[in-house]
């Protein structure tokens, strides 16, 4: 089997998955499959690489592979990574996959803490840490706390945090975000937190992939969703120093339920953001 020939086969084997991009995915668990078997390769390398021979193992490891993905398995569990604002996280199904949605958080908030010196930040429900290592990345002053209660999600944010080099910025604490902050946690110049929001309808109606795969703890929002706003935004207020910011995801349809509970709890310059889809998935404010 060459690689143009474990190409064609992978693709052949996704088409009644009907996926949005599925020469992506092929040359994604062609590479996987062929760095399981020795062989490194990315998946750019896959096209060019086309008549050479691959690992004489790769076909069983690519039926290993197709069939875990063919079952619904999202494909950032099947090679344990995935990427967000440029940089390649570890994953496994303690935490949810990263998406391009959120980035409309860290687009907000870098510029927000360009000019406050020496910022330090909450990444809370951090689940792999993304928002947090995405700031840390891009302010290097920065420092990050990052809190989840999951012990399996804040070991895949360890792992990230080793990956990036970022232990000696950031530190890693288990907490329950429905209760209300510690004094020991001290106070942030910015809060960001992408808590769980889907509702307890929304729940039922979920694809097999995220149901069946992602953690539904940090899915379930309560039932109207808005559990974690409503305790975060009173419970958290305090672990604001005077001035700072917050600013949380929410479901598409959620920020304007989202900037009256932050309003209601005393907080201003409260505003909405959209997401690369027009979509309203941020509220921001300020104490």
């Amino acid at each position: 089997m060459t690689y143009k020939d474990a190409l064609h086969y992978t693709m052949e084997q996704l088409k009644p998955m009907n996926l949005m991009m599925p020469g992506l995915e092929a040359r994604e668990i062609v590479a996987y499959a062929s760095a399981s078997c020795g062989m490194q390769v990315n998946r750019d390398d896959i096209v060019r690489l086309g008549a050479l021979d691959a690992p004489h193992e790769m076909k069983e490891a690519l039926d290993d592979m197709l069939e875990r993905r063919l079952r619904g398995e999202p494909l950032a569990y099947l090679i344990g990574e995935w990427d967000f604002y440029g940089i390649t996280l570890e994953i496994n199904q303690d935490v949810l996959i990263p998406r391009q949605d959120t980035e409309t958080l860290v687009d907000w908030a870098i510029p927000q803490m360009k000019n406050v010196k020496s910022p330090r930040i909450l990444d809370l429900c951090c689940g792999s840490g993304a928002i947090g290592i995405a700031l840390l990345s891009h302010l290097p002053e920065a420092t990050c706390v990052f809190a989840d209660h999951s012990r399996g999600a804040l070991r895949v944010t360890r792992k990230n945090l080793a990956n990036c080099g970022f232990e000696g910025r950031s530190e890693v604490v288990e907490l329950d975000a429905l209760e209300p902050a510690s004094p020991a946690l001290g106070q942030f110049d910015l809060i960001v937190c992408n808590p769980p929001y889907i509702t307890a309808e929304e729940m039922l109606s979920l694809p097999i992939d995220v149901t069946g795969f992602e953690p539904q703890d940090a899915l379930y929002g309560g039932h109207d969703g808005l559990s974690f706003y409503r305790a975060i935004s009173v419970g958290y207020k305090n672990a604001l120093k005077p001035g700072a910011a917050v600013i949380f995801e929410c479901g598409a349809y959620q920020a304007f339920e989202v900037q009256e509970i932050l309003e209601r709890a005393g907080y201003r310059e409260v505003e909405r953001h959209m997401d690369l889809n027009e979509f309203e998935r941020a509220v921001s404010a300020r104490v």
